[in-house]
C-alpha cells in the first residue's frame, strides 16, 4: 500500500497565484498516484496565514471542487513559520510522510546529516543596496522582490513629495495594479495617487503599494500614508 503524503504550503496574499499553483500541484499529484507511488488519500494542505485578498476564499472553492485540496484558516498573519507548523500538526495524524518528522522535531531526536564536504555553497549577503527597488524592471520581479524581503529586511526606495524632499521608503506588500489609470505618459518610477490607493510605474504596468513604512514613521497602510504625506515619485 502507498503512503499517504500530506503537502502543507502556508499562503499569504496569494490570490493572483493560487489557482496554477493548485493546477500544477494536482497534476503532480494525479501522477504520482497513478504510477502507485503514494496513495489517493493524499492531500494538498493550504494554510491561510492571515490573507487579506481572496485567498481564504480560494482555498474553500479549491476545496469544493476537489478532495484533494485541504485548508487551515489562521485568525492573522502569525508569520511563515508559524503557518507551516499549524499546518504540520493539523495533519500529521493523517499521513505517513510527515508524522515522523514531526514527532522527532517535537521530541528532540529529530537527526540531522551533514553535507557531504566539497558541497558547500556558501549563501549571498545581502547588503542595502540589493533591497533596493528598481522600477525599471517588470512588475512581477518588482512583487517577488517585495515578497521575499518582506518583513525584514524588507524592499525599499526613494520617494519624492511634493515639495521635492527625498525620504527612504521600505515597501511590505504590493500587488499588481490595472484599473489605476492616468491621462499622462508614465514613466517608471512615477507614481499615480488616489485618496487611499498609490501605485508606481514600472516597466510594463503599475504595481500597487499595500503597505508601506516611511524613515522614521511606523508600519502602515497606503491609505493612512496618504492621509499626511503627497508623494510625487520613485526614484
Amino acid at each position: 500500500m502507498s503512503d499517504i503524503l500530506y503537502m502543507v504550503l502556508p499562503c499569504y496574499n496569494e490570490e493572483e497565484v493560487l489557482p496554477e499553483t493548485a493546477r500544477q500541484l494536482k497534476e503532480k499529484y494525479q501522477a504520482l498516484i497513478a504510477e502507485d507511488k503514494i496513495s489517493s488519500k493524499s492531500r494538498i494542505v493550504f494554510v491561510n496565514d492571515g490573507s487579506k485578498d481572496r485567498t481564504w476564499s480560494i482555498i474553500q472553492e479549491l476545496h469544493q471542487q476537489d478532495s484533494m485540496f485541504s485548508g487551515v484558516n489562521l485568525s492573522r498573519n502569525r508569520g511563515h513559520q508559524n503557518a507551516l507548523l499549524a499546518g504540520l500538526m493539523t495533519v500529521k495524524e493523517c499521513a505517513d510522510m510527515v508524522i515522523s518528522t514531526v514527532d522527532s522535531i517535537i521530541d528532540g531526536t529529530f537527526e540531522t546529516k551533514p553535507q557531504p564536504e566539497g558541497e558547500f555553497i556558501p549563501a549571498p549577503k545581502i547588503f542595502k543596496e540589493t533591497c533596493k527597488i528598481d522600477w525599471n524592471k517588470p512588475r512581477e520581479c518588482v512583487r517577488n522582490l517585495v515578497r521575499g524581503l518582506s518583513p525584514y529586511p524588507a524592499a525599499w526606495t526613494d520617494i519624492c513629495d511634493a515639495n521635492d524632499s527625498i525620504s527612504t521608503l521600505k515597501v511590505f506588500e504590493t500587488k499588481l495594479c490595472d484599473d489605476l489609470q492616468s491621462e499622462q505618459s508614465l514613466m517608471p518610477g512615477d507614481i499615480i495617487c488616489t485618496k487611499s490607493r498609490m501605485a508606481v510605474m514600472c516597466a510594463d504596468g503599475l504595481l500597487e503599494i499595500l503597505e508601506l513604512q516611511l524613515s522614521g514613521k511606523k508600519r502602515m497602510t497606503t491609505q493612512a500614508f496618504l492621509l499626511g504625506y503627497k508623494p510625487k515619485a520613485c526614484k
